[in-house]
């Protein structure tokens, strides 16, 4: 497994970064524009515990996270890139080290994501490589994990996205251990987004991972007045062992803090592979998030599962954890 350090990772990005951050952009044309864009670099610490469907803490410990997004720029506009997302998290669902800061091998950053985006004209879009997964209007709640990554293929033409490629390897998240499924198709996808108006979204996907047949829709209404957002979603798997779920959320913000409140419910024959926090079963959930400033930000997030039957590590579980956001710390340290 290939495993950075992650404080030697975070070193010398900065020390690459901070001339590059430090470039003053206004009045700029794209030709003078820094060619390596630090889109983003970030720490966090959390406090996580679980209780588990028999009644005990299956979890209780302290958590920290490493992550790091750059892009290279291939020609002045931008048009052909290279971009790589490395973090933490040893499993297709996972995005933080589970043991504490200064504990035996728990400085661990992956190189999770790495391809080439191609522009040609307006409108169009291709990319290859280890990919991120496309949800559209779907959360991980229903669909894929966000730390979830596959080997691939994707063109966007407008409206329409096709995906074909590799999703698994849940145990390898380097992308270097995985090179090889560039050669493997497993996994399709065609997703269709369409903004029907200025305050509603709505996308419609067919997924297709090792003959298992899945429909996803979901819809954001931004209303005018109330609420901020409200998302619903859902999913129908048409082959193997047949299920169907959804989710609803709204969201509302409060001065510095939006507040979130979610129903869902996933069959328990759903797969693995959707956030680990939610995971399986009817469950409600409350995400609190606070801009502590203009580059931290503090989240609350607890979880309790409504079916006191299913076996289950979270039936409860609550996050606390703070994020900061390093990349916009450097560029004003630099250019002051």
């Amino acid at each position: 497994m290939t495993r950075i350090n992650a404080l030697a990772c975070c070193f010398v990005v900065c020390l690459v970064a901070m001339p590059l951050a430090g470039q003053n952009t206004t009045g700029q044309t794209a030709k003078d524009e820094p060619w390596l864009d630090l889109q983003s670099l970030t720490f966090g610490v959390r406090y996580r515990m679980l209780e588990n469907h028999l009644g005990s803490h299956a979890r209780n410990w302290s958590d920290h996270h490493q992550g790091l997004k750059l892009r290279l720029k291939l020609d002045p506009k931008a048009r052909y890139s290279l971009s790589a997302v490395a973090f933490n998290g040893d499993s297709f669902i996972a995005g933080w080290n589970l043991r504490g800061l200064g504990e035996p091998s728990s400085n661990r950053v992956f190189l999770k994501q790495l391809f080439v985006t191609a522009k040609p004209r307006s409108g169009v879009e291709f990319q290859y490589g280890g990919l991120p997964i496309v949800r559209g209007e779907s959360s991980e709640i229903t669909s894929y994990d966000n730390d979830g990554y596959l080997m691939g293929q994707r063109l966007t033409v407008g409206d329409v996205t096709l995906t074909a490629g590799y999703l698994g390897d849940f145990r390898k998240p380097s992308v270097t251990r995985r090179w090889h499924r560039l050669a493997e198709i497993n996994y399709g996808q065609v997703l269709v987004k369409r903004r029907l108006t200025d305050r509603l979204t709505a996308t419609a996907d067919f997924t297709d991972e090792d003959g298992e047949r899945t429909l996803r829709q979901g819809v954001a209404i931004r209303p005018s007045t109330g609420v901020d957002l409200i998302r619903v979603e859902a999913y129908e798997r048409m082959s193997g062992e047949r299920g169907a779920g959804g989710a609803i959320t709204v969201e509302k913000p409060f001065g510095q803090t939006r507040l979130a409140a979610t129903f869902a419910s996933v069959d328990d024959r759903y797969r693995l592979v959707n956030a680990d926090r939610y995971g399986r079963g009817p469950r409600i959930s409350f995400t609190s998030t606070t801009t502590l400033g203009r580059d931290v930000s503090l989240q609350v997030f607890v979880t309790r599962v409504l079916d006191g039957h299913l076996a289950m590590a979270n039936r409860t579980r609550l996050d606390v954890h703070i994020r900061y956001e390093l990349a916009a710390i450097l560029r004003q340290i630099v250019g002051e």
